[in-house]
């Protein structure tokens, strides 16, 4: 009886070794993004940060965020969420009818296959990624 049990326990163990390696191995492909999102998004907007937190001279002050405030950098940010409205608006009606034509269209299929691909690589490049990127 004795030996079942040994045996039985001794299974569950390996079993869930074989779980954690392969719960390690998915994780490992996270890494390549880790790494792209760390060297292009979290550190620069880190600096930045770190940055506005000092004037010219080196010294702490919050004399470059009290800027932002001024009226030139007021009409740029209204300036910035019309043209964010706007280019939303035009991106948001050209995906909807190049959707529609795709789902519609019987042929040809070749089109339909590409422009599928050619969106689930497009949507990864958008967004967050693509405007701190152009930073």
């Amino acid at each position: 009886m004795m030996n079942v049990t040994g045996d039985a326990s001794s299974k569950r163990q390996r079993a869930k070794q074989g779980v954690s390696r392969t719960k390690l191995i998915g994780w490992l492909g996270l890494l390549p993004f880790a790494v792209f999102m760390t060297l292009f998004l979290v550190i620069p907007v880190l600096f930045n940060f770190w940055r506005s937190l000092h004037d010219s001279s080196g010294a702490w002050s919050l004399q470059p965020l009290r800027g932002i405030f001024a009226p030139e950098y007021l009409n740029a940010y209204v300036n910035t969420i019309k043209l964010s409205l706007v280019t939303a608006l035009l991106g948001g009606l050209l995906g909807l009818l190049l959707a529609w034509a795709l789902c519609t269209a019987t042929k040809p299929r070749w089109l339909a296959k590409i422009m599928l691909s050619f969106s689930a690589v497009a949507s990864q490049l958008g967004g967050v990624p693509l405007a701190f990127d152009m930073n």
